[in-house]
């Protein structure tokens, strides 16, 4: 995939200004945020603008398969699925779609699971609109799962969420309410939260300032190079009769973080908490919640911050206060689930609310799929096991991928050392190289990787002999089959 240029946005005290200071999650920034991805449709993923591998990779894909499956079976057994209905698996900021695509494959994988051949499992696209339709209708990935009603896409309403908690979709027409929601509700969030509206504030010498957003300039459409100016007022979150905002635990935790935290700014994430206001009030049967971001999610990460952190590539992205939305989710009902205090990149968050008892197979899916080895370990070790000036052998090589969970993107980033040891690798190894790269194959989602993964498979398998197979990819369209699948065997040594 194309390296994402990613750029810290310009702060100054000293430029003109383009309008008035306002509250961050109120200034023009998430309109021209929003009005970038209509404009760039699937190109902001397919050309490689914006940042997707890390939260939408085959290794993250099977740990939420595999917690999801966890919280199917403890919503089993206290009998809390109508079998007759759909249960909705709604990917807020779906992007691509390649997220829903994989983990639909991983469950698919696990159908070993006496849950499957009774459950009806629907997925559903949802982004700010719905320019990315046509788009999806036209991917072979996608467009299976689109024709026999699994999958279906929905236009969220913007982040200050004014309409009723209803969901119509694109395809099907049916409306998703509180009244027509017959079955629990799961829901993905990766790398959504972190482009939706944020408040900022700082801190200084325990006093808490509310910061002000300018644009440096009048502008109509983001910039390539962002431009802003912050102000500060003093602020008591908690004076007057209703405080910073309408909700008292909101302005409790904004008081909470001004005692404790050193001097420093932080987002508080008034977005992602509207989001999953209006998901509790759309499904008030049980929910799960599963999201990815980059940030922060406990309360010492939380430092150092000179500014907003603002970062720009097409759109810009924020750093996600998961610390702020475990906090107020916990109070809320909800249980909480967190990754392990790490200062990876990634940060992965689980909240769950409904069940009687402590759900206890979603909780160890989490801790055994995210709380023990990250998902962002597996990609920190395969980013780096690959030395340019090293010799690898095929074997190792071969074991990276499988650790990659076949990810293309391995093969795509690796694919002259693959080229090169298939070359001299061993005649035995030659049906296991052909077999893990029909599963690479299979997880390749157009729309998310500019670069030819068909001829990188292909000139890998020529490398190693295997002509035929080599000749069948050269062949074969996007969407179908691995070759292997149809009989094509390896040639002889």
């Amino acid at each position: 995939m194309l390296a994402p240029v990613h750029k810290s946005v310009s702060v100054s005290d000293a430029c003109a200004g383009g309008g008035p200071a306002t509250a961050l999650s109120r200034s023009q920034l998430f309109a021209l945020q929003r009005a970038f991805y209509e404009s760039a449709g699937l190109t902001a993923w397919s050309q490689g603008i914006v940042p997707s591998q890390v939260t939408t990779n085959p290794v993250i894909a099977g740990a939420y398969a595999r917690v999801i499956l966890g919280y199917l079976r403890d919503l089993a057994r206290e009998d809390a699925i109508d079998f007759s209905q759909p249960l909705y698996v709604l990917d807020l900021g779906a992007g691509s779609g390649r997220l829903s695509y994989l983990v639909h494959k991983q469950l698919t994988a696990l159908r070993v699971c006496t849950l499957w051949p009774r459950l009806k499992l629907h997925f559903v696209l949802c982004d700010l609109g719905d320019a990315n339709l046509p788009a999806h209708e036209r991917n072979p990935r996608l467009l299976p799962l689109l024709a026999s009603g699994v999958l279906d896409c929905a236009a969220l309403p913007p982040a200050d969420l004014h309409s009723p908690p209803a969901l119509r979709l694109l395809r099907s027409g049916t409306l998703l309410n509180r009244e027509r929601l017959g079955n629990p509700l799961i829901v993905l969030a990766n790398y959504f939260f972190d482009s939706i509206p944020h408040d900022a504030f700082r801190v200084t010498g325990g006093r808490l300032e509310e910061c002000r957003v300018t644009l440096c300039e009048p502008v109509e459409a983001l910039p390539a190079a962002l431009q802003l100016k912050l102000s500060y007022r003093p602020l008591d979150p908690l004076a007057g009769d209703a405080g910073y905002y309408r909700e008292r635990l909101w302005n409790q935790q904004l008081a909470a973080y001004a005692g404790r935290l050193p001097d420093t700014h932080f987002l508080f994430p008034v977005g992602p908490l509207r989001y999953l206001r209006w998901l509790t009030e759309l499904a008030p049967q049980p929910l799960l919640l599963l999201a990815a971001d980059k940030g922060y999610d406990y309360v010492e990460q939380i430092r150092s911050y000179q500014n907003l952190a603002l970062t720009q590539h097409g759109g810009f992205s924020l750093p996600v206060n998961f610390h702020a939305i475990a906090e107020l989710a916990g109070a809320d009902g909800f249980t909480v689930l967190r990754g392990p205090r790490r200062e990876s990149q990634l940060k992965i968050l689980g909240l769950f609310r409904g069940l009687r008892d402590r759900g206890v197979e979603t909780a160890l899916a989490f801790a055994e799929q995210i709380g023990r080895t990250h998902p962002s370990d597996r990609h920190r070790v395969l980013k780096q096991a690959v030395m340019p000036a090293m010799e690898q052998p095929l074997g190792y090589l071969l074991s990276l991928l499988r650790l990659s969970q076949f990810d293309p993107w391995f093969v795509l980033t690796y694919k002259d050392a693959l080229i090169q040891e298939a070359a001299h690798g061993p005649p035995a190894l030659r049906p296991e190289l052909a077999e893990d790269l029909g599963r690479v194959w299979e997880n390749f989602f157009p729309a998310s990787d500019p670069r030819d993964l068909r001829a990188a498979i292909a000139q890998i398998l020529r490398s190693a002999g295997c002509l035929a197979d080599a000749a069948a990819y050269d062949a074969a369209p996007c969407g179908t089959a691995p070759p292997e699948a149809s009989g094509i065997k390896s040639d002889p040594a």
